[in-house]
């Protein structure tokens, strides 16, 4: 009986490490295309070295083109399938970040739908969603707010709880977060002030942030 236990756990360390093994294989053995000249222009601008090229490009059949909202060297852009897109921000995020690139969506993600994820060059996400911007000032102009204090107002937020940028445009801002929020009806009443399509689409205020809570997210909206 003990020497079948033993067995069976050779199997299993095994099987491990043969798993390890092919995935490790599968990582090296992964095949770039040839680079168009604009391609190797923005990695050049970039700064990003051929390792995180082959990363980037495993996720993704696209070419890889300029972030357009700002100079070249601001960041580059990609498309991928929204599953693969989903799976991307969560295994890129960390690794990304180290080398000051965020990734993101900047463009609102639809199930089912191609989707465009930027690889915004900055020293952190605020950064990112600074050069990304915002409309909520032409949108709303009864209630103006820059680009700038809504990253100071989101930004405290962050102090008290970690919030993790995951998409933003002219229209729209998402961050999610992890730990319960204690926080949230706040968080809710000062976004339906700022953004009262939200209720359009919720509620109440206290339906606005139900849906915060149930999602795990922070949402701005405009339309």
């Amino acid at each position: 009986m003990k020497n079948t236990g033993i067995f069976l756990l050779v199997l299993l360390i095994s099987s491990c490490v043969n798993n390890q093994t092919k995935e490790a294989q599968r990582n090296e053995n992964v095949t770039i295309r040839a680079l168009e000249p604009l391609e190797v222009d923005l990695i050049s601008q970039l700064n990003i070295d051929s390792a995180t090229v082959q990363f980037l490009l495993s996720y993704t059949d696209s070419t890889l083109i300029p972030f357009d909202k700002a100079q070249l060297q601001s960041g580059a852009v990609l498309f991928a399938d929204y599953i693969v897109a989903e799976r991307f921000l969560t295994e890129a995020r960390d690794k990304l970040r180290k080398l000051q690139l965020i990734p993101m969506y900047i463009e609102y993600p639809l199930p089912g739908q191609p989707v465009k994820i930027g690889i915004i060059k900055a020293v952190d996400q605020f950064g990112a969603l600074e050069k990304v911007g915002t409309m909520a000032y032409n949108e709303v102009p009864q209630r103006y707010i820059s680009t700038k204090k809504l990253i100071d107002l989101i930004k405290e937020w962050d102090k008290r709880s970690k919030l993790i940028l995951i998409g933003a445009d002219d229209e729209w801002i998402r961050f999610k977060f992890g730990q319960e929020r204690n926080d949230l009806d706040e968080i809710a009443q000062v976004i339906a002030k700022l953004c009262p399509e939200q209720l359009g689409y919720h509620g109440t205020v206290n339906d606005l942030k139900r849906y915060f809570e149930a999602k795990r997210i922070i949402e701005f909206e405009w339309h």
